[in-house]
C-alpha cells in the first residue's frame, strides 16, 4: 500500500502582508443578486460579473494606510449547521464632522463588502437578503479615532472575487471624508 501526499498552499516562502488596503461599500438594497456556487468551486472564487448591481449605485471606497483594516472569520457549528462570522474592522485616524455625518446617514444600512487585500486577492461578503451591519466606536485620545466595524452571520464562508467592482472616480464620500484615511 502506498501513502499519497496531497500539498496544501503553496505559501511558503511568499510574502503575505495580511490587511486589507481598499474598502468598498454597496448599501444591499442596491444589489439586484449575487450568482451563488452550488457546491464546491474552484479556488473559492465567484465568476466575474456573478455581482449584479442596480444602476446608479453608489460605490462607497475607502482606502486605508497599512495595517488600519483588519478582516476576521470564524467558523461555528450550530443547531443550523455550520455558519461563518465575518467582520472587518477598520481604524479611522482622525475623527471629522464628514464622518461622522456619513455614519449617521448610513447607521442604520446593511452592506455588501468588497475588499482588497494587501497582498492583491480581493473578497467579497454579505448579500441582499443578509448584509453586514455597520457599528461605530468613537475615542478622543491622544489618537482620536473611530474604529468602524462590519460584522454579520452566514451560511458559508466569504468569496473571492476576480476583480474589483469597476467604478467611476466618484463615490458616496465627500473629498473631507476621504481626506482622514491613507491614499
Amino acid at each position: 500500500m502506498g501513502l499519497t501526499n496531497q500539498s496544501v498552499g503553496g505559501w511558503l516562502g511568499r510574502p503575505a502582508p495580511g490587511h486589507l488596503a481598499r474598502l468598498v461599500l454597496v448599501d444591499v438594497n442596491d444589489v439586484v443578486r449575487i450568482r451563488m456556487p452550488k457546491g464546491a468551486i474552484s479556488n473559492h472564487t465567484l465568476e466575474p460579473n456573478a455581482i449584479l448591481y442596480k444602476p446608479d449605485t453608489i460605490f462607497h471606497v475607502i482606502r486605508f494606510p497599512s495595517k488600519e483594516c483588519t478582516l476576521a472569520e470564524e467558523q461555528a457549528e450550530t443547531g443550523d449547521g455550520i455558519r461563518y462570522s465575518t467582520a472587518i474592522s477598520a481604524k479611522v485616524p482622525k475623527n471629522t464632522r464628514e464622518m461622522a455625518s456619513w455614519i449617521a446617514e448610513h447607521q442604520g444600512k446593511r452592506w455588501l463588502a468588497v475588499w482588497k487585500e494587501r497582498s492583491g486577492l480581493i473578497g467579497t461578503a454579505g448579500s441582499p437578503d443578509n448584509g453586514l451591519a455597520l457599528s461605530i466606536s468613537r475615542s478622543l485620545t491622544d489618537q482620536n479615532t473611530t474604529l468602524i466595524t462590519l460584522a454579520g452571520l452566514h451560511d458559508h464562508p466569504y468569496y473571492y472575487l476576480p476583480e474589483i467592482p469597476r467604478i467611476e472616480l466618484r463615490s458616496g464620500f465627500s473629498a473631507g471624508f476621504s481626506s482622514g484615511f491613507g491614499k
